[in-house]
């Protein structure tokens, strides 16, 4: 009967005339507004529907003065509304906004602020083009600018630089903060600065400027503590927490921990997500790739229920390197051509580059190398990112995919230039993508490349066991076989402990070449056979065709 009821209900509300129906929304919403008498006590969802139904009714009739009546206090309450339900629900915050983004008056400030919540919210709830999010948000900075309010501008220009960011352009980024910063700095200290002074610290931390990053986020913690902004103690928590991890400070990680804690506390479905994934990075790198993978599904599986699309995005994408070292390959492609399907419009460049540069790298280890990107399509995007990260994993896949197809000295500029983006910066990403790089110095023959990129100074264990897998391969490179050997079946069991398949199979070979040469054939035979299993099971048909050549 309740079914039958309201659908009776909504075909006579239907039948009514639209000017009807505009007057009574519009006579339903004052006195409501005139019975709960403040923002405060209000049920703003139900005054904004009722306020902003009169508005749209009224203007599609020409219902000039039950629209004027209706337009102000429409997009009052459709802000207060989307205020509230942003941190639990972003993608209904978002339609919220852009309902009173189109009842807002050219010009005014709750056109620009509307114009900014839904450039931010169409991004983390995937509900906008990258390309319209910037647009807006553009716009809302021009009116800001012709408002006047520094703060509101610095504000603007802290958005902008986010997503500039997202976007992939980097110098873009770094300008607009730079410029926010100038102009908050001589005004007395706010919410503002400090927010300009976090993402300020996460651009040069993406960058792998260790000291510059940590600064700056020094900076923006202290302020951001003292105004008490969840908002700007996550992002600069996020900041130091990876940095004091990269310089060799375990305490780092309390700091994740605690910006997990402030989000969680918030209720911000996007900053919890992005939360645990600094979480998981840095679990992977300490205890290795299975326990932070456990993080990332949680991550993922978070994003997903309440509809962080954005930032659910950027963990399912962190989530791959932990897939691949795990040798999970198959559920590494099936993840990566899900994200890819969604197309440019909704996944970020320089998530994209990874998406790519992964593809390409499992299916050249499996002997695909019909299907994948010319290596100039992924170091092009890679390199205006400004990312360290993105563009150490694209260059290797680069080369790679160079000497794949035989371009040697292609293959050997793609290694230089990882080897020179990579130097004298945070040592993560050089770390684990050296022992990619210098298979490729091997082929070429390179010996001097190699050990310039065996200059490594870790700091976690994942990180020195890729190290000392590379120092392996430099090792026999020089002709020093026994140290390699001995070298080559440290890692291995290294390898295995973690459940990296790929990894432990070639310590296994680069065991048995050494054993093999040193006259030892019963025992390289074994290294041979154990190499060999492990690349069967993963489909790595050009390592297996490599260790049967080796070991006959």
């Amino acid at each position: 009967m309740g079914f039958a009821h309201a659908l009776i209900r909504e075909v006579a509300y239907e039948r009514l005339p639209r000017r009807v129906r505009a007057a009574r929304h519009l006579r339903a919403g004052l006195w409501l507004e005139a019975a709960v008498g403040s923002l405060a006590g209000g049920p703003a969802d139900l005054l904004a529907n009722h306020f902003a139904s009169a508005a749209e009714l009224a203007f599609a009739t020409d219902e000039t003065d039950v629209e004027s009546a209706a337009r102000e206090p429409a997009v009052r309450w459709l802000i207060a509304a989307g205020d509230l339900s942003a941190r639990v629900d972003e993608a209904g915050a978002f339609a919220l906004y852009d309902r009173a983004r189109a009842l807002a008056p050219e010009r005014s400030e709750a056109l620009a602020y509307t114009l900014a919540r839904t450039g931010v919210l169409g991004r983390y709830a995937g509900m906008l083009p990258g390309v319209e999010s910037l647009s807006r948000l553009q716009a809302s900075l021009v009116l800001e600018r012709i408002g006047g309010d520094p703060r509101r501008v610095g504000d603007a220009l802290v958005r902008l630089g986010v997503h500039l960011g997202a976007l992939g352009e980097a110098a873009s980024a770094r300008i607009a903060y730079d410029e926010a910063v100038a102009l908050l700095e001589p005004l007395p200290p706010g919410v503002e600065l400090a927010k300009a002074l976090a993402f300020r610290a996460e651009e040069e931390m993406f960058a792998g400027h260790l000291e510059d990053s940590l600064a700056w986020a020094e900076r923006g913690l202290e302020l951001g503590r003292a105004l008490d902004s969840p908002e700007v103690m996550i992002v600069a928590l996020h900041v130091r927490g990876d940095g004091r991890c990269s310089g060799r400070d375990i305490g780092g990680l309390d700091d994740l921990r605690e910006a997990l804690e402030i989000a969680t506390a918030r209720g911000s479905a996007s900053d919890i997500v992005i939360s645990r994934t600094y979480v998981a990075e840095w679990l992977s790198l300490m205890n290795g790739p299975a326990a932070g993978l456990e993080v990332y599904e949680e991550a993922v599986t978070f994003a997903e229920h309440r509809g962080a699309f954005n930032q659910g995005t950027q963990a399912k994408v962190a989530s791959l390197s932990a897939l691949v070292e795990l040798g999970r390959w198959g559920d590494a492609l099936r993840r990566v051509d899900e994200l890819l399907r969604l197309g440019p419009e909704r996944v970020e460049p320089p998530l994209l580059v990874v998406l790519r540069s992964t593809r390409a790298g499992v299916l050249l280890a499996r002997g695909d190398g019909d299907a994948i990107d010319d290596p100039d399509e992924l170091i092009g995007p890679a390199r205006r990112t400004g990312e360290q990260q993105v563009l150490a994993l694209a260059s290797t896949v680069a080369a790679r995919i160079a000497m794949a197809r035989g371009d040697r000295a292609a293959a050997r500029s793609y290694v230089a230039e990882f080897e020179e983006a990579t130097r004298g910066l945070v040592a993560t990403y050089r770390a684990t993508n050296a022992t990619s790089a210098v298979r490729v110095c091997v082929d070429l023959g390179d010996l001097e490349l190699a050990r310039r990129i065996g200059e490594l100074e870790v700091t976690t264990p994942l990180e020195r066991l890729y190290a000392d897998a590379t120092h392996a391969m430099v090792s026999e490179m020089n002709g020093d076989t026994e140290e390699a050997a001995s070298r080559y079946a440290d890692v291995e069991g290294r390898w295995r402990a973690y459940g990296c398949v790929f990894e432990a199979a070639a310590a296994a070979l680069g065991r048995g070449r050494c054993l093999r040469v040193l006259g030892r054939d019963d025992e390289a035979a074994t290294s041979f056979a154990d190499a060999r299993v492990g690349f069967d099971e993963l489909g790595a048909r050009p390592w297996v065709a490599r260790t049967d050549a080796a070991s006959t």
